[in-house]
């Protein structure tokens, strides 16, 4: 049996049988122009993680390179787990990093290519030539 709720006064069905969904309880007349607009609306809106990525590599981007700058941009291109297990820093356009073990060293350095293409995203193509993974 479908239950009905008031949001900012338009009625709202809400299926309560099998998968949930809300929809609007009947469409007449000019309900579906309405309708058609919205969906315009929402083919235009982009995903707030989406939006975030972008605006963390335009700030990244604008400020200049220091420690802080770099262990960020490391951190966002490998994932908290990868982060813990290594140490980073920038010599010159080399980004040294000492793994924590030698199964670590093996990862990252199979994926250094896509590391490496993460980092120049968030630090500029520029920044980062090449990492130089070190063994414990």
């Amino acid at each position: 049996m479908p239950a009905f709720i008031d949001i900012d006064h338009d009625d709202v069905e809400l299926e309560t049988s099998g998968a949930q969904e809300l929809r609007t309880p009947g469409r007449c007349g000019g309900e579906h122009d309405a309708h058609r607009r919205n969906d315009k609306i929402e083919r235009a809106m982009r995903p707030l993680n989406q939006a975030m990525h972008g605006a963390v590599i335009e700030l990244l981007r604008s400020a200049p390179l220091s420690p802080g700058k770099v262990g960020f941009a490391w951190r966002a291109a490998v994932g908290p787990a990868m982060e813990r297990a290594a140490a980073v820093r920038l010599d010159g356009r080399v980004l040294v990093v000492d793994a924590a073990s030698a199964q670590w060293t093996r990862e990252i350095t199979r994926a250094s290519s896509v590391i490496l293409t993460r980092l120049q995203t968030y630090l500029g193509a520029d920044a980062v030539e090449r990492l130089e993974v070190r063994r414990p």
